[in-house]
């Protein structure tokens, strides 16, 4: 797979940034969560207390990720990742989808990464 430029992770805390590669009708749908965790990536924490946060299970969610502590720490918890490689190469995972950028992306193609992380079981 050929490295992909994608703007940086919104967990490192550049939110906006992140936003700039999606459809603005999937960027209305994100929301920022500021939150304090006492174990940070690669533990899941971070990834379960973002889904309790929003009243949803973590199975339920899509990481959007760049790189293996991130992606590992969202598998952890139970999230489907979808993985937008910038800096480092990431590695497969199961519940691991990869793109080469979040440029035009919307809901329903969030939404597909979810539907093929639960159809692998």
């Amino acid at each position: 797979r050929p490295r992909a430029k994608a703007p940086p992770p919104s967990a490192a805390g550049s939110a906006s940034a992140v936003g700039e590669g999606l459809a603005s009708t999937l960027w209305d749908l994100v929301k920022a969560l500021v939150l304090k965790v006492e174990q940070g990536k690669p533990h899941p924490e971070p990834y379960l207390t973002a889904a309790a946060s929003l009243g949803l299970e973590p199975q339920d969610c899509v990481a959007i990720e760049d790189s293996n502590t991130g992606a590992k720490s969202a598998e952890a918890a139970g999230c489907a990742v979808l993985v937008v490689e910038n800096h480092v190469p990431v590695l497969e995972g199961p519940r691991r989808v990869f793109r080469p950028t979040l440029v035009g992306l919307g809901p329903a193609d969030v939404a597909a990464v979810r539907d093929e992380v639960a159809a692998r079981g």
